[in-house]
């Protein structure tokens, strides 16, 4: 009766998307979070997976045209922010310049992984009281990448995002940046990851292993559908050295080799592409 997701081959066959990256549990946050694994532990299995992501992404990246990439997850607490933390942090390291917008603009958290306040940000713009270049700030520390922080919270967010002085800051942003990583809420509670998945040039989901439920990652999934958005790809996080196994992830540089399995035929999926069913047990 467990209806989280028990395997990569799961996760993808629900969202219909491949999984570019797994990424594993950092114990280390328990003790000191937030953090970002790839400015602190560089050499670390965690600092690795994200190198990981990147390189999946530069290659979708290779025709230009993908610019501007929005990080999204079903529910609450699956780690997107902790991901495009890190994301930023790796793409920068590659020579690029890369800005972090915290579009959360119901509970904005970006600013604690780099000790940067939100208290003047992105609706600051959007009202009129600052301008985009005062308040794009550079990370301390991290050469190429900067952020803009969220700014007062307002009592309409999906209004404010859907706004046309938000799609120009947004071509702005893209004109400046080789890169620009959009964080926002999670798709099922609220409206505004829609908003905002329909005007990035692309939409990367986070499931957490053994925590996402299936039926959560297939509606949100359906709900980006409806308004045309289709996952360029996932990334499960949270995936254990106990649960690694079941998700094929190799802790260290030991080669994994997985066992020979029949060939099934494949099936059709609510974002237009085709996965093997799922087997795993329920």
């Amino acid at each position: 009766l467990d209806d989280k997701l028990a395997s990569k081959e799961a996760a993808e066959h629900i969202a219909g998307a491949p999984v570019l990256a797994m990424t594993p549990v950092v114990t280390s946050w328990r003790r000191q979070s937030p953090l970002v694994v790839t400015a602190v532990e560089p050499t670390s299995p965690a600092a690795e997976s994200y190198r990981s992501l990147r390189t999946s992404l530069q290659f979708a990246r290779q025709e230009g045209r993908l610019r501007s990439i929005l990080v999204t997850s079903p529910g609450v607490a699956e780690g997107k922010t902790a991901t495009l933390a890190n994301l930023g942090v790796v793409f920068a390291q590659a020579g690029e310049r890369v800005v972090l917008v915290s579009c959360d603009l119901r509970r904005p958290r970006i600013g604690a992984f780099f000790g940067i306040d939100e208290r003047v940000g992105l609706t600051s713009v959007l009202l009129s009281e600052q301008t985009l270049e005062q308040v794009v700030l550079p990370v301390p520390g991290l050469d190429r990448l900067s952020l803009l922080p969220a700014g007062p919270i307002p009592p309409n967010p999906a209004e404010l995002l859907n706004s046309p002085r938000a799609g120009s800051r947004r071509r702005r942003l893209r004109e400046r940046f080789d890169l620009v990583l959009i964080d926002s809420p999670p798709v099922l509670p609220v409206t505004d990851a829609a908003i905002l998945a329909r005007h990035a040039d692309a939409t990367l989901m986070l499931a957490a292993a053994g925590q996402t439920r299936r039926g959560d990652l297939h509606r949100a999934v359906e709900k980006l559908d409806q308004v045309g958005v289709t996952i360029l790809g996932l990334v499960l996080n949270k995936v254990s050295k106990q649960t690694g196994r079941s998700y094929g992830y190799s802790y260290g540089y030991k080669p994994y080799r997985a066992a020979a399995s029949p060939v099934i035929a494949a099936t059709g999926h609510p974002n237009g592409s085709s996965r093997v069913p799922d087997h795993s047990p329920r």
